[in-house]
This record gives structure tokens, sequence and C-alpha cells, in this order.
């Protein structure tokens, strides 16, 4: 089985100990922790941090992380930040996604709204956590057709991830909104519950859209408004347009509603309804 370290924790470690070692140049670094572990042969892809600013100006100071993958056995590699933007556990985090996301050689195919069905398992898989799954005070399309009225579309979260409510089909406002899920390869072997950066960026009308920062009702999320086209495209290296996903079964479930003011009518017009 192949195990991946939770993100945000791993991030912290690093940062926490970066200095504790240097490199032969004098950059600070940190010891090698392990992303990814396959707990049958106790093989692991290993990374460090880096610290790059030794005879380097400023404007040129970033962070590298050195990867050494002894589950396939591929020549060690370094990843640099690239000018990524934002807080260094942002930054770092970023970097461990784009890591896995290339290790596990992560491909999307096909992006549509969850089934309820998938929507509790998505709870399950992270035990509720708003702060993971963001669900507080927005609600969710989802596929399903109300059983009573077939005009009446499924919808979930709000005040707790198992509430659900049935919006009108062409509805469109603040409280209900986008939440992709992801089919592909490459994360099969991911175990339910980890959460993966970096899956992909939204484009509305050939314009990326960032990632809200506030995910709820009166927070960022950015409004869809009627003749602008939606597509998913490969992530951008900047990390507040990288949408997060989180593993469960055989798909990603986007960690969060990435837009509002869209209803479910016009997500099937975009493809996206199922």
């Amino acid at each position: 089985m192949i195990k991946t370290t939770n993100l945000p924790d791993l991030a912290a470690e690093l940062l926490a100990t970066l200095g504790d070692t240097y490199t032969v140049n004098g950059d600070a670094c940190s010891p090698y922790f392990t992303l990814v572990l396959n707990t049958e042969t106790q093989a692991d892809i290993s990374v460090s941090l880096i610290d790059e600013r030794a005879n380097l100006p400023r404007k040129e100071w970033g962070y590298a992380m050195h990867v050494i993958d002894d589950i396939s056995g591929e020549p060690c590699e370094i990843y640099h930040d690239n000018g990524r933007h934002g807080t260094p556990q942002e930054i770092v985090r970023s970097m461990l996604g784009e890591i896995l996301t290339d290790k596990a050689r992560i491909c999307i195919d096909a992006v549509r709204l969850p089934t309820i069905e998938e929507w509790a398992r998505a709870v399950k898989a992270v035990n509720g956590e708003n702060s993971i799954l963001h669900w507080n005070k927005v609600l969710s399309w989802c596929q399903d057709t109300d059983s009573d009225c077939p005009t009446f579309r499924s919808a979930r979260g709000g005040f707790h991830p198992g509430d659900h409510c049935h919006p009108y089909y062409t509805h469109r406002g603040s409280s209900v909104g986008f939440r992709p899920v992801f089919e592909g390869r490459g994360f099969s072997n991911i175990p339910d519950g980890s959460i993966i950066p970096a899956v992909a960026t939204l484009f509305m009308n050939g314009h990326p859209v960032k990632v809200p920062t506030s995910s709820f009702e009166g927070g960022d999320i950015p409004a869809w408004a009627p003749g602008i086209t939606l597509k998913f495209g490969d992530p951008l290296d900047i990390s507040s347009y990288q949408v997060s996903a989180i593993k469960v079964g055989n798909i990603l479930v986007a960690d969060q509603v990435l837009l509002t003011y869209i209803s479910w009518e016009d997500l099937e017009r975009q493809g996206f309804h199922g």
C-alpha cells in the first residue's frame, strides 16, 4: 500500500527544521522527511527543503526541494519554487503537491459534479472536517434529482456536512455553487482522505480563476455570469490558482466550492452535470 504524508503537516516540519543542516555552498536545509511510503517494501520518496540564499542577490532568494525516490529508483531531483507567491507554508505545500503530482503521474480525464453518495464518502474520508472540505455556509450542487420533483436538484453542505437541500435547477445565488469532481489516472494507490494540491486550474473565458481563500457565502468565492465559458486546464505554477482535491475512491473531490451564482442548468450546458 502507498501512504502519502499529510502535506500541510509535512510543510510545517520542513520549515521548522530548516537550518538543522547546511549544503556545501552554505544554504540552510532541513533533514529528509518521508513524502510517500510503500508500507509493504518500506521504500519511500523523501524530501529535504533548501533555502537558496548563499551568494545570491535578495531578489533571487527562494526555496528548492531535493527529492530522493527509492520507490521507482529514479535519479535524485531538485524542484525549485519558480517564483511562487504566498506564505512560506503555502509555497512549500505547493511544491510538495507538484512533486506528488509528478511522481503519481496524475492525469485528469473528465470533470463533473459529485453524486450525493460521493459527497457522503468525501465527508467520511475527512471525518467531516470543515477545514479540509469547506462545507460550512455554502452548498455544493450534486448530480442527483429530487425524487419528489424532477425540476429540483440535490445540494449538500451548508451548516452541517450531512445537510441537504433541493434548489430549483435554474437557481443562481451566493448560497450554492460549483464543486467539481475529477476523474483520471495516477491516484488509485493514494489513500482516501489524502489532500492532493495542484490538481488543475479553472479558466473563465480563457482567464485563470483564483481559488477562494474564504470559501463560504459572503466570502471571496468568485461569481459566474451568463455567457462565460468554463474550462479546466493543467495547474499554473502560481499557488493561488491551483485547485486542491481530496482523494475518495477512484475520484478526486475539490476541497471547496469554486464558483457561485451558477445554476445546475448552467453547469449542465457547460458539460459538467455528470
